[in-house]
């Protein structure tokens, strides 16, 4: 058996031993942030597979939940390097930054070196905007995501205040690891508490579409679809880790909304009630688009002058989604989405002002509300007991196969979209000005 490490006379210049431990640790360490970043085992593999190869070295790599492994050869040393992957999260503004550095990387255009120092300062950049836009972000993300469920002044009304509540205990925890088992609970807790006090006192009926939009950011979409995906890819370990993590988020959220009903005293089938409201804006949902965008921009620190792309992208895959509707359902309806959302957010990433497609992508995700029907699929269980069918339970599971089966179709058709979408961006270059996104991103 050939040791695929094994000196070749093939390779390129020689790397130094020193060099070789400060690709080893670059790579690795930025391996740990496209994870942390949300980019899926298959696609982090392949790309610091490809970097190794472009800094001349050879290389095994291993990208399991939590660790990234790499295993470099040059003409005199065999590297090991281990990185554990951080318990946090990343702004969209810090994705779009590790994700040029990828590019980067992939062609050696950057010394390890300066590449950890680039890495360091990324992990330390603060973000874009104050505390009170963040927050006022946030309280949009609530309202546009509300519109489009349930477009009626009472949800216009009670997304916004709740999600001021939500979006400013959320900036108290921030990132502290030893909080985010925590917060979710409190958050549900506190939504629940208000909400059911309102439904006893008889202001609201069929609240279970108010308390979702404030927790949005909360509900696990990004996560269960890619785990999905990397289930479909044949990344068992990763792909099963990131749906149980998925599947205890929403168990989370629904701790706190149960013991709230519990502590108010309002029973759950009455709790869990999605109810009827009378839609006062027949375009409130594609307002919803719009709005929840824009709120995505602020409180997600998205890069500057990415918010034409971002809500380009939401556009696509929030039409494709009602498009999928009349076609075949709602449950299904996401395979559509994605499909269309999935080559656009590729194509349009070279632009010069446009973001990282994964910027783009995470958005849509959120959008495509796979955590949102997994909640309520919970509620409902909590709500009808034994009554629940086995259809109520599939229905999670059914809107994420359909979710990830569009990105990976979507896949297919971006390779010839991106090429005719280059072609018209390098003629536009040739004959007005230099539209294109600068190849050292």
């Amino acid at each position: 058996m050939v040791d695929p490490l094994a000196p070749s006379q093939a390779q390129g210049a020689s790397v130094g031993v020193d060099e070789q431990h400060e690709v080893a640790r670059f790579l690795t360490r930025l391996g740990s942030a496209m994870a942390v970043a949300g980019a899926s085992v298959t696609e982090t593999r392949v790309a610091l597979d490809i970097a190794a190869s472009a800094y001349g070295l050879r290389s095994q790599i291993t990208v399991m939940p939590g660790t990234i492994l790499i295993r470099l050869a040059g003409d005199e040393a065999v590297t090991i390097e281990i990185s554990s992957v951080m318990n946090r999260s990343l702004r969209l503004d810090q994705i779009d930054a590790t994700f040029q550095l990828v590019d980067q990387a992939k062609v050696a255009g950057i010394a390890a070196s300066d590449g950890l120092e680039r890495l360091g300062a990324i992990w330390r950049s603060t973000p874009r905007h104050s505390q009170a836009l963040s927050l006022f972000g946030y309280m949009l993300m609530s309202v546009g995501f509300g519109l489009m469920l349930q477009p009626s002044i009472g949800t216009l009304i009670g997304c916004a205040l709740l999600g001021l509540l939500v979006g400013e205990l959320l900036l108290l925890t921030g990132n502290r690891p030893a909080l985010t088992t925590l917060t979710p609970v409190v958050a549900s807790l506190l939504v629940g508490l208000i909400v059911f006090f309102a439904v006893d006192a008889g202001f609201t009926e069929g609240p279970l579409l108010l308390l979702i939009p404030p927790l949005v950011i909360l509900l696990p979409g990004a996560m269960l679809t890619t785990g999905m995906i990397e289930l479909q890819s044949g990344d068992i370990v990763s792909g099963s880790s990131r749906l149980v993590a998925g599947g205890v988020q929403l168990v989370l959220l629904l701790f706190g909304l149960t013991m709230a009903a519990f502590i108010i005293g309002v029973p759950s089938a009455e709790a869990f009630s999605a109810g009827t409201s009378e839609t006062f804006l027949h375009w409130g949902p594609l307002a919803g688009v719009f709005i929840f965008g824009a709120g995505i921009y602020l409180y997600r620190s998205a890069p500057p002058q990415s918010l034409p792309w971002l809500l380009l992208v939401l556009l696509v895959a929030w039409a494709g989604q009602q498009a999928g509707d009349q076609l075949v359902g709602g449950y299904a309806s996401g395979l559509f989405g994605a499909i269309a959302m999935t080559p656009v957010a590729y194509a349009i990433e070279r632009w010069r002002s446009a973001p990282a497609a994964m910027v783009s992508i995470l958005p849509a995700y959120w959008m495509l509300v796979p955590g949102a029907l997994g909640l309520i699929g919970l509620t409902k269980i909590v709500a009808e007991g034994e009554q629940v069918s086995v259809t109520d339970y599939g229905s999670t599971i059914f809107a994420l196969i359909a979710i990830s089966l569009g990105v990976s179709l979507g896949e297919l058709v971006r390779v010839p979209l991106v090429s005719w979408f280059n072609r018209v961006v390098d003629r536009l270059a040739a004959s007005t000005l230099p539209a294109e996104r600068s190849t050292d991103r």
